[in-house]
């Protein structure tokens, strides 16, 4: 419907933009319809990217981190080519998880962020199921 000329528009909602959204895949929570955590293991599947454009936050939950497993977070930006930067938290943490916990990590300028579980026993059993979703404030 076409609005009048001396109307004034306002906003009705806010979108995909007003709260976390999912980046593991395009169901609402999870990686499938039952709203299941991406799960690592290092020694199998150890990594996974994925991208984050236009986004200004991610937010990264670990519900489970077993067997000496440790999920570090990195960021690829397309105007620095491959290489993997080293991201810190909102609190100038490490992006790095340990133990079951939330990280928020600021994305200015990062394109595609790569999730790596890593076996701090010196194994090859290091496990993290987590979640991860941006925002855009």
């Amino acid at each position: 419907m076409a609005e009048l000329p001396n109307s004034f528009h306002t906003h009705q909602s806010w979108g995909r933009t007003r709260s976390p959204k999912n980046i593991l895949s395009p169901h609402r929570a999870g990686i499938d319809a039952n709203g299941t955590g991406k799960t690592l293991t290092f020694g199998g599947t150890a990594t996974v990217t994925c991208t984050t454009e236009n986004q200004r936050f991610l937010h990264v939950h670990a519900s489970a981190v077993a067997d000496g497993g440790k999920l570090t977070v990195t960021g690829l930006m397309y105007a620095a080519g491959s290489s993997e930067m080293t991201l810190r938290t909102v609190h100038d943490g490490a992006a790095e998880l340990t133990a079951t916990g939330t990280l928020l990590i600021d994305l200015s300028g990062i394109d595609r962020v790569k999730f790596t579980v890593t076996d701090t026993n010196g194994g090859d059993a290091g496990t993290c199921t987590f979640f991860a979703a941006c925002s855009t404030f």
